[in-house]
């Protein structure tokens, strides 16, 4: 039954309206630029590709709405809090729902505190405190840092400048230092920092692409996000002073404790 006069009638007419005008507006510039037909298409390709990112964008955030309304139904069936259950495998849910075998609240616990997960042909393995820091020590090659580095560079996922101090937060712990307008440096962003993403002016991360969790908090709080610099959390400490440029990309110290 259509709803007539109604907000979201509104809304989609003057969707429709803009869509119309941008088709014709594309065919005048194919027109006033003389586009062969290879160009037109890459035009149309470029078109696509950023609407795909929105769409994907939007997908991801419903995907998250439904993944959180999962997982605390799931609480309520076992003894597991939301948090405890981001920490376990489909798998070990599985059981856990079916009484069959249930992950100790110990070894949990330990996975917050320091975890790494490694994909095999076999299934998922999960590594934790000093099984964790050995493996990456052998199997991941450091990032070489040379002489005294004063500017990073990374993805720009929210443009804008703030200055501020910096904070480093890689855990719930860790969020009762960050006040206000501070910068929030991470090694990557998740779910138990959102409280502390709304009161950072700005966020810098070491690892994340354009769908990670930085930068689409970034989009809907509005605050300027670098992402993928590698090495901020190991080049910047507590109290740093630094300009975030989320325009050119890049992090700059500004005045060092």
């Amino acid at each position: 039954m259509e709803i007539k006069n109604s907000r979201l009638n509104k809304q989609i007419l003057e969707s429709d309206k803009h869509l119309d005008l941008i088709l014709k507006l594309q065919d005048k510039y194919y027109k006033e630029f003389h586009l062969n037909r290879e160009e037109i298409n890459l035009f149309k390709a470029a078109r696509d590709f950023s609407e795909n990112k929105v769409y994907r964008f939007d997908v991801l955030l419903k995907t998250w709405l439904v993944l959180d309304l999962l997982l605390r139904e799931i609480s309520s069936r076992t003894k597991y809090s939301v948090t405890d259950l981001r920490f376990m495998s489909p798998e070990e849910i599985i059981k856990a729902l079916n009484k069959k075998q249930m992950v100790p609240l110990k070894t949990i616990k330990a996975r917050q505190k320091f975890c790494l997960t490694v994909i095999k042909c076999r299934g998922i393995v999960h590594l934790v405190t000093n099984q964790a820091k050995s493996y990456l020590r052998h199997n991941v090659e450091p990032e070489d840092i040379k002489g005294d580095v004063k500017t990073l560079h990374g993805s720009v996922a929210y443009i804008g400048r703030v200055s501020g101090r910096v904070k480093i937060v890689n855990s719930p712990k860790e969020i009762g230092k960050v006040k206000r307008g501070d910068v929030l440096v991470s090694t990557q962003t998740n779910l138990d920092l959102l409280p502390v993403m709304r009161k950072a002016g700005t966020f810098v991360t070491d690892e994340g692409g354009i769908t990670s969790h930085a930068a689409i908090l970034a989009k809907e709080l509005k605050k300027p996000c670098i992402i993928g610099t590698k090495i901020v959390t190991k080049i910047f400490k507590d109290g740093d002073i630094v300009d975030v440029d989320a325009i050119k990309g890049n992090v700059t110290l500004i005045k060092s404790i």
